[in-house]
């Protein structure tokens, strides 16, 4: 189970990496042509991490739940082998 978890840490920060870096471009395309002063900018800035992290979160909650199913269906397919070949 520990390739696993490593399997899920990877995952998680792949994730977010990835999450991250949409959202980041997301918002510098929606926002480029405007002229914004720095404490919008600053707010621009904050309110994309936000958002960043809430989607990162949900997207790695997602993964996990995905990795989860594909062990359980190797586990299931590996038992269900092992009680064909007598083996339990």
């Amino acid at each position: 189970m520990k390739t696993v978890k490593v399997l899920k840490t990877v995952s998680m920060i792949s994730t977010s990496i990835g999450v991250g870096t949409i959202v980041s471009n997301i918002v510098k395309t929606a926002t480029a042509a405007a002229e914004f002063n720095p404490l919008v900018k600053a707010c621009v800035a904050v309110g994309t991490f936000a958002i960043s992290g809430m989607i990162s979160d949900q997207a790695s909650a997602y993964m996990d739940k995905q990795i989860d199913s594909i062990v359980d269906t190797l586990k299931k397919s590996s038992d269900e082998k092992d009680e064909s070949n007598g083996k339990s």
